[in-house]
């Protein structure tokens, strides 16, 4: 496909006329009839202004979407599509880690391809820019998406700063049964303490973690890290001076980071999220 055949497809699908295309930018009716090879740099300048939605790569090459997009509009999309409210819900719909989302997030890109599983008869320039045709309401029935009864349990006694996996083994520790629609299962909810992580995570705060393998972790987030000693911290975890050292950083710059070798790790629990005290 050409540029010339690009550029009419974007205006089919906008339903913009080639004269009003023409006026906009400052040309003449017959610029795109008369189009050759390419568009000038002036041109392309002008379209960007005019047209900020339209994703000039792919008018040039040919490459990625017709559409500019932001991950972020697409999530939310895809959660008011869903009827959910927590990135949480749209996480365990899509069987991936809320890492996985956050990187989705950052990066700005996205796994198409595992949309389209989910959602097969989805509408791609609707999920990219709010516009065309929404999946049809029989869409948020796919998939597992009542949640489950009860999400974890909160235990009062234990907090990040003291020998968790010590302390829930206790079978005499009070624990305090929780659901929250769309956080999925087998959850932990554990109080904040300390002010290594402020303001990101604030002493006296309740956050939900999950047990996940050492392997699965994505270096810059933050985890619970609790060591053979009973050690517990709340920490990013980055890499350390070799595959067998980690690095924990703390939010609150006032305390360095540390390093340690991976042989003193017991056990790492992904942060899913905080949670509100009046929901206990």
């Amino acid at each position: 496909m050409t540029v010339k055949e690009r550029l009419i497809e974007y205006l089919k699908y906008e339903k913009i006329s080639k004269s009003e295309f023409g006026r906009t930018i400052g040309v003449s009716n017959a610029y795109i009839t008369s189009m050759r090879k390419s568009i000038q740099p002036d041109k392309i300048k002008s379209i960007s202004l005019n047209y900020p939605d339209l994703n000039t790569e792919w008018l040039l090459t040919g490459e990625g979407s017709m559409f500019k997009y932001h991950v972020k509009d697409i999530i939310d999309r895809l959660k008011k599509h869903l009827n959910f409210t927590h990135d949480m819900q749209l996480t365990e719909y899509l069987g991936i880690s809320i890492e996985t989302l956050y990187i989705w997030k950052e990066s700005n890109s996205f796994d198409k391809d595992l949309i389209k599983e989910k959602l097969p008869n989805i509408d791609i320039n609707w999920l990219l820019t709010g516009k065309g045709n929404e999946p049809a309401n029989n869409e948020k029935s796919t998939g597992s998406l009542e949640p489950p009864i009860i999400s974890g349990y909160y235990f009062p006694d234990v907090s990040a700063s003291s020998g968790l996996n010590m302390k829930l083994e206790n079978t005499e520790n009070h624990k305090i049964p929780i659901s929250i629609p769309g956080w999925g299962s087998d959850l932990i909810f554990i109080d904040v303490y300390g002010d290594s992580m402020y303001p990101k995570y604030n002493s006296g705060e309740i956050i939900a973690i999950k047990n996940i393998e050492f392997q699965y972790i994505n270096y810059g987030f933050p985890y619970v890290v609790v060591f053979k000693n009973g050690d517990t911290y709340i920490k990013y975890i980055d890499k350390g001076k070799g595959h067998d050292h980690i690095l924990l950083i703390s939010e609150n710059k006032h305390y360095a980071p540390k390093e340690f070798s991976l042989d003193l790790i017991m056990s790492v629990y992904s942060i899913k999220g905080v949670i509100k005290r009046e929901l206990i």
